[in-house]
């Protein structure tokens, strides 16, 4: 047997925020898994005022500190010029 559905009668609370009609007899759904998506890179990018000097991928899990920083100008950006 099914049931109709009435407008007002079934509403979703901070609790259920996925409630639905369904027998008694149904299973449950099963939930979706989200899946792990591509990772993101940060770039340090240098450019004047006609184009990009250079793009450069910071390792994961790299903090981009005055250390790091003054070593990428020097070995990188420097033999750019």
């Amino acid at each position: 047997m099914r049931l109709g559905c009435i407008p007002g009668i079934l509403k979703q609370s901070g609790s259920q925020p996925n409630a639905e009609w369904r027998d008694f007899d149904e299973p449950r759904p099963e939930k979706v898994r989200r899946k792990q998506g591509a990772l993101k890179v940060m770039h340090m990018i240098s450019f004047d005022m006609n184009n990009v000097i250079l793009r450069w991928p910071v390792p994961i899990g790299t903090t981009i500190n005055a250390q790091y920083y003054k070593k990428v100008l020097q070995d990188k950006l420097r033999p750019a010029f």
